[in-house]
């Protein structure tokens, strides 16, 4: 499963961005990631916006997001191995 998949399935928006340090973020808007019983987000990190993009993709593979959280029906959504 790729991200831009994961985006749709999960009605959420790819956020690219620069960091302080030059460096690239990804993220998408409103997803978190179960942890046991805590939320946490998912965003990756890297020196290109490939490489935060691959961050990303490995910060969600396997694991169960929520675009939820705690204000809004809780919608979980368990994830395969996501690439870039």
């Amino acid at each position: 499963m790729t991200l831009v998949e994961v985006a749709h399935i999960t009605k959420t928006n790819l956020h690219l961005g620069l960091t302080l340090d030059g460096g690239h973020h990804a993220s998408l808007r409103g997803l978190d990631i179960v942890d046991g019983g805590m939320l946490r987000g998912g965003t990756g990190f890297g020196i290109t916006e490939a490489n935060a993009r691959a961050s990303l993709a490995e910060n969600l593979s396997w694991a169960t997001v929520t675009n939820g959280g705690i204000t809004h029906p809780r919608n979980e959504y368990p994830l395969p191995e996501v690439t870039a």
